[in-house]
């Protein structure tokens, strides 16, 4: 069937009629035609048959379904539906060095980054120093068979407030050292014995009525090594050690020792704490600092 059927044209009467029409004959069929430069309109409106012909030089063929069982070029390759493609793995896909990457191909440049990472979680060996523009939080597990190793140097870096830093003097012999954040050092002292300290609160104590109070140390008595009992004031502006003396000499104000269970706590009748100026309840009268290996 002919797409466009003219009439042909002599002289006479209704030339230019036929003529007008054979216009419209021609535009018709150009509207009905693919643009090659896109022009609309420039769909299909039914499927076109290619009649076995090739479809040569394409890029991108977008669509829903390949129907027919025809070969496709894909980089070289003919495929037809049902083949299954190769992908090329990462150790074959090209990779161009960059910055602190000097692998070839992207496997390698992976490995590289999974060498030099440091990763958030998971058992890693960290080599190098390791230089962080911040402070930063880690806890650190030191068992019987780990050891925390500190770089000696002479002195500690300058101090950041609300930071404190423990480092190792490269003196002969090395001394551990505390620094506080106002740059304060303080020699930590390394002995045989390992000292521990507990600190108790008395709880309630109307020490103007009440001549003397027991608290459970909760230790073995012949493990501890030293003790105090530092009293609180109702004010809660005057502290002071039981033991001490504050208005005469030949009257302490209390005494206080330990025995298998319990701190034993005593002030002297008309001493400092004989005093309604330390009878408050339910308050805390003060600590009990104890010494123990």
């Amino acid at each position: 069937m002919a797409k466009l059927t003219l009439t042909d044209i002599s002289s006479g009467y209704l030339t230019q009629t036929a003529y007008n029409a054979n216009n419209t004959l021609i535009e018709a069929a150009l509207e009905n035609t693919l643009s090659r430069d896109g022009t609309a309109p420039n769909n299909m409106t039914a499927a076109l048959d290619m009649n076995s012909q090739d479809i040569n030089n394409c890029n991108d063929i977008n669509g829903v379904n390949v129907l027919q069982a025809v070969a496709v070029q894909i980089g070289g390759v003919s495929v037809v539906p049902g083949d299954t493609l190769s992908v090329a793995t990462a150790a074959n896909v090209p990779n161009v060095p960059a910055g602190l990457i000097v692998a070839t191909d992207v496997q390698a440049a992976l490995d590289e980054l999974d060498v030099e990472v440091v990763r958030i979680t998971g058992t890693q060996t960290v080599a190098g120093a390791k230089t962080f523009s911040d402070a930063i939080d880690f806890t650190v597990a030191v068992t019987h068979d780990t050891n925390l190793i500190l770089t000696e140097q002479a002195a500690a870096t300058d101090p950041t407030a609300g930071l404190a830093k423990m480092w190792v003097k490269d003196d002969a012999p090395n001394i551990p050292m505390f620094t506080d954040d106002t740059d304060v050092d303080y020699g930590i002292v390394i002995s045989d014995v390992a000292i521990k300290m507990k600190v108790i609160n008395i709880d309630d104590w109307d020490m103007d009525a009440t001549t003397a109070v027991n608290v459970a140390h909760n230790l073995t008595a012949t493990n501890i090594r030293a003790l105090t009992v530092t009293i609180r004031a109702d004010t809660d502006t005057d502290f002071r050690d039981l033991g001490g003396n504050y208005f005469d000499e030949n009257i302490a104000a209390g005494h206080y020792d330990w025995d298998a269970t319990l701190v034993k706590m005593h002030r002297e009748p008309g001493g400092w704490f004989d005093s309604t100026a330390f009878d408050s309840t339910s308050f805390n009268r003060g600590w009990i600092t104890i010494w123990y290996v």
